[in-house]
């Protein structure tokens, strides 16, 4: 009987032991739950960024086109189309550097071919129109909208060109490439608006950066004013130029490139 008791006692602590050890095993086993969720957020993340991705893809390529879009409007029916002149030039300072770019370069374009060879009449956002024939009123609308929006280009492309303006982030290349972009722009209107509004004050913001550190950019400038000046501009813009350029010799103490002066 003791024998039997014994080893009654002995497989009892024995399957109380296993119990344990299984118990144990349960109790030292990993949480999976805190992994599962890390994963289900890493995932959510990548996600969100590839959707996120995907809509900036899209975007850009929807402000390409719009670009491209009303250039060509523009200029087959500049009247017509003027109502899609300030979204492009509104483009100019858009937070995409490409964007910008693209869009300078083309309202620079298209302010070339649809700008008329003379000075257009200064008038008030608030000109009455009542009583003008539709003929007469489209017309004006028509100045009043492009003179507005080229003041409003120049200011843009101006500030781009100085490295002030809002879209100026991102890489160092990408800056200075939109910012020759913005110069390059303002150098091509010079000659062809020479009789059209803000001309001297065009002249005198290139003759400006005649002494550019970036080599591209006082490159570009010195070839446009020298061809302003051999083709020949109105005398108070000449003397405007002029006078500039006087002014960047005595600030320099006389020490700037002799073919400048």
């Amino acid at each position: 009987r003791d024998y039997l008791t014994c080893s009654a006692l002995s497989h009892a602590s024995l399957i109380a032991e296993r119990v344990t050890v299984a118990d144990n095993v349960f109790e030292d086993e990993p949480n999976q739950e805190p992994e599962r969720k890390q994963r289900q957020i890493e995932d959510t993340d990548e996600t969100r960024y590839l959707k996120e991705l995907a809509a900036s893809e899209e975007q850009f390529e929807a402000k390409r086109k719009l670009i491209a879009t009303s250039c060509s409007k523009l200029v087959e029916n500049p009247e017509g189309q003027i109502k899609l002149l300030p979204p492009l030039v509104a483009l100019c300072v858009d937070p995409d550097a490409q964007i910008a770019k693209l869009a300078l370069v083309s309202s620079a374009l298209v302010f070339k071919d649809i700008s008329p060879g003379y000075r257009l009449r200064e008038v008030g956002s608030k000109e009455n129109l009542d009583g003008l024939s539709k003929a007469v009123k489209s017309v004006r609308v028509f100045e009043n909208t492009l003179l507005r929006e080229y003041k409003l280009f120049l200011k843009h492309a101006e500030s781009t060109a100085r490295g002030q303006a809002k879209n100026m982030v991102g890489s160092n290349i990408r800056r200075k490439a939109l910012q020759l972009a913005a110069v390059k722009s303002l150098c091509q209107l010079v000659e062809p608006l020479r009789d059209f509004n803000m001309a001297t004050t065009l002249a005198q913001s290139i003759a400006g950066k005649l002494t550019h550190p970036n080599k591209d950019i006082s490159s570009a400038c010195y070839k446009a004013i020298a061809n302003l000046l051999h083709r020949g501009m109105g005398l108070p813009t000449i003397q405007a130029v002029v006078k500039r350029i006087a002014g960047i010799a005595r600030e320099a103490k006389g020490e700037v490139d002799t073919s400048i002066v």
